[in-house]
C-alpha cells in the first residue's frame, strides 16, 4: 500500500526517511494515538510497547499500523522501563492472521519523561540484540523514542537498526496537519 492508498483508506500518516531515502517509514494515526494516550498516562515515568506493521515488498519502506500499550507485566520508573511480554504472542499471531495485510513485530517504542531525547546505552543495546536474535524475526528493528511536549509539540526521535550496520536516524518528511506531533 502506498502512502496515498493509506490516506484514501482513512488513515492519516506521518512520512519519515533515513539515510538519504534508503529507508522509509510511515506511521499511521492509529499508532500515533496510542503513543499520545500512553505518554499522557505515564506522566513522569517511562513507558513503552511494541510496534506492529509490515514492510513493502522492496523491504525499504515500513508501515507502522499499531503500537501497543505496555503489557501488564511491564515495570518502570522515572528513568527506566522494562517492557513485559504478557499477551504479545497472541496479539502478534492475531495481526498475522486477521488483517488484510499480514502484520508483524517491527520494533519498540518508549517514552522518556524529558525534552532532551537521547537513546540510552540500554536502548541501543536492546535494539542491537533484537536484530541479532532469531526469535524476533526482525533484521531491521525500529525504535521510536517519545519525550515530553516542548511548546505544544511532542518530542520524537526514530531510528532503524539494519542488521550488520550502524543505526540510522529517520527525519520527518511530511505529516497530516491534523496530527499533533
Amino acid at each position: 500500500m502506498s502512502p496515498e492508498t493509506l490516506e484514501k483508506k482513512g488513515s492519516k500518516i506521518i512520512h519519515w526517511a533515513a539515510n538519504n531515502g534508503e529507508y522509509q517509514l510511515l506511521i499511521t494515526e492509529n499508532a500515533w494515538h496510542t503513543f499520545e494516550i500512553e505518554c499522557n498516562k505515564a506522566e513522569r515515568v517511562e513507558t513503552g510497547g511494541i510496534l506492529i506493521g509490515y514492510y513493502y515488498d522492496d523491504k525499504s519502506t515500513a508501515v507502522i499500523t499499531d503500537a501497543t500499550p505496555p503489557p501488564v507485566d511491564s515495570v518502570s520508573g522515572t528513568s527506566w522501563f522494562q517492557r513485559g511480554i504478557s499477551g504479545l504472542k497472541k496479539l502478534l499471531f492475531e495481526h498475522w492472521l486477521t488483517k488484510d495485510q499480514r502484520q508483524y513485530y517491527l520494533g519498540e517504542w518508549h517514552y522518556h519523561p524529558t525534552t532532551l531525547l537521547e537513546p540510552s546505552s540500554v536502548d541501543l543495546n536492546q535494539m542491537f540484540l533484537i536484530n541479532q536474535t532469531i526469535e524476533y524475526h526482525c533484521k531491521q528493528p525500529i525504535m521510536i523514542l517519545l519525550g515530553e511536549r516542548l511548546t505544544g509539540t511532542r518530542q520524537i526521535r526514530v531510528y532503524i537498526f539494519p542488521f550488520g550496520r550502524q543505526p540510522q536516524e529517520f527525519h520527518k518528511l511530511s505529516f497530516n496537519e491534523n496530527l499533533k506531533i
